[in-house]
């Protein structure tokens, strides 16, 4: 009867850790922002911090990343938009 309990036991704290682990790996991996198709998830933003931070400078690390982050995608888009109509232009000179 014992033994039954202790089985019980343990097959319920197996369960209950395994869902605590999914909970975590989800939430890593919930999306911070987005810019056009590219998203910035969470562990992006943790690892971007050093290790050596104070708890209180963290939120003000993750909004200067989270800001420089939609700054560079946003030019990053542009650049790519730019590329397409120079190449394009160079394409038109060529065949001349």
């Amino acid at each position: 009867m014992f033994r039954n309990y202790v089985i019980l036991l343990l097959l319920s704290i197996t369960t209950f850790s395994c869902s605590y682990f999914k909970a975590n790996k989800i939430e890593e991996n919930t999306a911070i922002a987005k810019v056009n198709d590219v998203y910035l998830y969470k562990k992006d933003i943790v690892n971007s911090l050093p290790d050596n931070f104070k708890k209180s400078d963290s939120a003000l690390l993750a909004s200067n990343f989270i800001k420089n982050w939609v700054k560079d995608q946003i030019l990053l888009n542009k650049a790519k938009i730019n590329l397409k109509e120079e190449s394009e232009e160079i394409n038109e000179l060529v065949e001349k």
